[in-house]
């Protein structure tokens, strides 16, 4: 049976080769799939190669089919009029590192052309001139617009209100991260009371902040949004070190409790949180979170006891890397608690605390019975596993037993983190690696994690491992779904090189390639 529905099901499965010989077919399939294959394209104005500029020309082409385009402006348009084929665009990714009149025109007007646009993203290249009236044709010429980001650069001020005013019923993504106001000659002095915003963003559901504006004026725009389920605050380090901006814990949470009763994702960064501020903010929110970033923060017991108490059945995802005040028994203490969690970024796991041996208690076989883990769905985990140091060799093996439950685990991150080595004696952090952190190799018990198939990602930074040829085959035979293995697979170099090796034979990555923006700007992705 032929028909198009079936084949519009199909053509969602198919890579690009697959639907370029599909469209050949017949006439009813090349009216099927043809509109797929074009449907995103990369699109530059700086110098091409020939093959690219063949490409562009048959994008060019069948303009009414493409929908996503990812545009990069290397250096002034020539080839801007080219662009004025595409019409019917939903999705613009735009990156561009040029600034002058020409340029902002040019942007406008094809901006002006596609009033299907749903999402907008825009990154400046570097710090530039203010983006000449783009936010308000966004607002005024593209009437389907629901998500808007930006990223490292200035806006005006008077700009970005226009755009809030006319957007504010259907605008239901907002991202604003690395970016600074252009509000006149003292633009730190203005007060929230300046920030000309509507009464309500009504549609707004999702909204990631990393912006030098005044912390009181972003919490102007967080109260405004009733419908919020998503926050995502980075503060900047200009507003860190200005106590003027001092993180304004009972508003945020009164806030959370009265005008965002919905949230459910909250990710609150380098906010120089203290214990009971997490604490009083956890408690604020109203429904069972399910997304929580404390990164950097003095998160500590105090914040832990009412995040377990109300939200460990709705946790999903839980961030607490660089948290100096987390204990391994507090991390133990969630993994036991929190059925439903995906993913989870910790500091430091310690092995008694796992196999549930406390001071004073014998540490043989038979007298050790650790806490199963409540999270056996968990999909990707990040601590740092030590205290082996002068323990019986068989915690090894039980802690891989312990390991073994989380059969869906796809990545596992055993790097201990910076916060938690500048607290390691310099002395001591030689040995620690050595002889403290978990051992994977089989002679310790790694076999233990044969069961782990969906594993895809390993990562061992800032630990002398000793593995063999063994080790590293066993897991590639054991693991079908690894893809990359990064860090210190053996403390001799010589060695560690030759194990590398084997592993990019098979096509498993050593090397990281994380680009600046994943880093930085969405390390969650809360808001995507």
């Amino acid at each position: 049976m032929d028909l198009p529905e079936i084949r519009l099901y199909v053509a969602q499965y198919l890579d690009n080769a697959q639907l370029a010989k599909a469209a050949t077919v017949c006439k009813a399939w090349n009216t099927s799939f043809t509109p797929k294959l074009y449907r995103k394209v990369k699109w530059s104005t700086g110098r091409l190669t020939p093959q690219s500029e063949k490409m562009q020309t048959a994008f060019q082409g069948k303009a009414d089919f493409v929908r996503d385009m990812s545009l990069t402006y290397k250096r002034k348009p020539k080839g801007a009029a080219s662009l004025e084929t595409f019409t019917h665009l939903e999705n613009i990714d735009i990156f561009f590192d040029i600034y002058d009149e020409a340029f902002w025109e040019s942007l406008r007007r094809f901006l002006r052309q596609n009033q299907r646009i749903v999402t907008v993203k825009m990154t400046f290249g570097q710090e530039g001139d203010t983006p000449t009236q783009i936010l308000r044709t966004l607002g005024a010429c593209c009437p389907k617009l629901k998500s808007f980001q930006v990223w490292s650069g200035s806006l005006d001020q008077k700009d970005i209100e226009l755009f809030f005013s006319a957007t504010c019923n259907r605008l239901e993504r907002f991202s604003m991260g690395g970016t600074y106001l252009d509000t006149g000659f003292f633009p730190r002095k203005r007060e929230a009371t300046d920030w000309q915003l509507p009464k309500q963003l009504p549609k707004l559901e999702h909204l990631y902040l990393e912006s030098s504006l005044p912390t009181l004026q972003q919490i102007a725009l967080v109260e405004r949004c009733p419908r919020l389920k998503e926050f995502h605050w980075y503060l900047s380090e200009e507003l860190l070190t200005d106590k003027r901006n001092a993180f304004p814990v009972f508003q945020f949470s009164k806030i959370l409790a009265t005008k965002c009763p919905l949230v459910e994702g909250l990710s609150l960064e380098r906010c120089l949180l203290s214990d009971q501020g997490c604490a009083s903010i956890v408690e604020s929110c109203q429904r069972g979170i399910s997304k929580v970033s404390f990164y950097q923060t003095k998160f500590g017991p105090l914040a832990l006891k009412p995040l377990l108490e109300r939200h460990s059945n709705s946790l999903t995802l839980l961030n607490l890397v660089d948290c100096l005040a987390v204990t391994s028994a507090m991390t133990q203490q969630i993994l036991v608690s929190c059925p439903n969690l995906e993913t989870f970024h910790s500091t430091i796991l310690n092995a008694q605390d796992i196999l549930g041996v406390g001071e004073g208690d014998g540490e043989d076989l038979e007298q050790i019975q650790p806490q199963n883990w409540a999270c056996t769905n968990i999909r990707v985990l990040t601590v740092f596993i030590t205290g082996f140091m002068s323990k019986p060799f068989h915690w090894r093996s039980l802690v891989f037993q312990q390991l073994a439950r989380l059969e869906r685990l796809e990545e596992l991150d055993i790097t201990p983190q910076d916060g938690i080595m500048q607290l390691i004696p310099r002395k001591s952090i030689s040995n620690l690696r050595v002889n403290d952190c978990l051992d994977l190799r089989l002679e310790s018990g790694l076999d233990k994690l044969s069961n782990l198939k969906r594993l895809r990602k390993l990562t061992l930074h800032n630990l002398n491992q000793a593995m063999q040829e063994k080790d590293i085959l066993w897991m590639v035979k054991a693991w079908p779904m690894l893809k990359a293995v990064y860090g210190d697979l053996h403390h001799s170099f010589h060695v560690m090189t030759t194990l590398e090796k084997i592993l990019n034979n098979r096509n498993i990555k050593t090397r990281e390639e994380m680009t600046w923006f994943d880093n930085i700007f969405e390390p969650l992705q809360m808001v995507e």
